[in-house]
């Protein structure tokens, strides 16, 4: 039924708004010429101050013809106004269903930025003799007991002692599934840990989580203020702009000279850590323009992400991921030298090399289980034995070479 109101719909936009009109434009203004006198000359007598003129017998041809000219321009350009009024009917409702969304969203934001975000209503189930029901029922009283709103703690700007310390919470999908209960663990400055575990476990959840975008259930989550942490994501986001406002995103080069101090110098040094010196020699320096999405390889991409984080210099380092397309050995540079600034990393990844450089490691089952415990030795892999995960990894990070090359 929908389709069909919509193709009849389509119809009358497309033919009888635009040309019906248009079509009744003609009609009048042809019709002295056709009908000379009567009823439709005196109903023309009106349009443009000379058309009864023109109905009469003793009218010349060529007044006739200027008065159509120009009566016909004024009535087919206000039957294409009044058809271009109509259609902007539509366009307005589209345009009202969009400032809905971003109204809403923009609601969102300022309740998580207020960290108030209350979370979405569950619907409205009875309790009933039905076995399927009651169980749903109370399905629905145990995970509206884990969804009760959990409590934030944010450390002052000078405090750089303040932990990331999440108590019994538990992490839950906008979606309402439960993905661990009663998560609780503490990551000191200086505590670097790993984060692993299947795909749909809960590391992304627990990352957003700590930055506020989803609602904290369940317990306490202690936390340093978001200037403090710094998220470097798999697939970095590039602005269009120069090579240097690239390192210094989200500043823009003028507040990086202001609040950071940058310098050209300093620019150049990163990208010389990071193993990128040779772009900006072969793009002509770090004043050139041009959208580096498409310009650098994946790789590149993660490095350049990394240059960003050691220019900023976070208390927190939150790693998702980052260096899945760089070769083994620019990555094990790139997390010591993150180490050295004194970057508490928090990283996601299956690269068995990484382990070397964290002390901890919270691993998620997939069942809605962890467990977070100290890196022991015998868990960081030996230097020349085989490992099949190892292996994959380094033909992972072989991507990056091959698209240099």
């Amino acid at each position: 039924k929908i389709f069909h109101l919509r193709f009849w719909n389509g119809i009358w936009d497309s033919l009888l708004v635009k040309y019906m009109a248009t079509i009744v434009g003609y009609c009048v203004v042809s019709a002295p010429i056709f009908f000379k006198g009567g009823i439709l000359s005196n109903l023309q007598s009106g349009i443009g101050g000379a058309t009864e003129k023109a109905g009469t017998d003793d009218a010349e041809a060529s007044e006739v013809a200027a008065i159509y000219t120009k009566n016909s321009r004024l009535l087919i350009s206000l039957a294409g106004a009044i058809g271009r009024i109509v259609l902007a009917g539509k366009e307005i409702t589209r345009l009202t269903g969009f400032c809905n969304r971003v109204a809403t969203l923009d609601h969102v934001l300022s309740d998580i930025q207020r960290s108030t975000l209350s979370p979405t209503p569950p619907p409205s189930i009875r309790a009933s003799s039905n076995p399927s029901l009651q169980s749903t029922f109370k399905e629905e009283v145990r995970l509206n007991e884990l969804m009760k709103p959990g409590v934030l703690i944010v450390g002052d700007e000078d405090n750089y002692e303040c932990p990331v310390k999440f108590d019994h919470v538990n992490l839950i999908s906008p979606d309402r599934t439960v993905l661990c209960q009663n998560l609780t663990f503490e990551i000191p400055h200086g505590v670097n840990v790993l984060i692993s575990g299947p795909n749909g476990c809960g590391k992304s959840s627990l990352f957003r989580v700590l930055a506020g975008l989803w609602p904290l259930y369940g317990g306490t989550l202690t936390r340093p203020t978001s200037s403090q942490q710094f998220y470097v994501p798999q697939r970095p986001y590039l602005a269009l702009g120069t090579l240097r406002d690239q390192v210094t995103y989200p500043l823009t080069w003028l507040e990086a000279k202001r609040i950071k101090g940058a310098t050209d110098e300093k620019i150049i040094e990163l990208l010389n850590e990071v193993h990128l010196e040779e772009i900006a020699k072969r793009k002509g320096g770090l004043d050139v323009e041009c959208d580096w999405a498409d310009v650098l390889s994946g790789g590149q991409k993660q490095r350049l992400a990394m240059a960003r984080l050691f220019f900023h210099r976070p208390k927190y380092a939150i790693l998702d991921e980052c260096t899945s397309a760089v070769s083994l050995d620019v990555e094990g540079f790139m997390y010591a030298r993150a180490k050295e600034l004194g970057i508490t990393l928090i990283t996601v990844s299956h690269r068995p090399s990484l382990w070397k450089f964290h002390e901890k490691v919270l691993k998620f089952d997939g069942s809605g289980g962890y467990e977070f415990r100290k890196i022991m030795t015998e868990d960081i892999p030996a230097v020349g034995s085989f490992n099949p995960k190892r292996l994959e990894s380094e033909v992972t990070g072989m991507g990056d070479i091959v698209d240099e090359i």
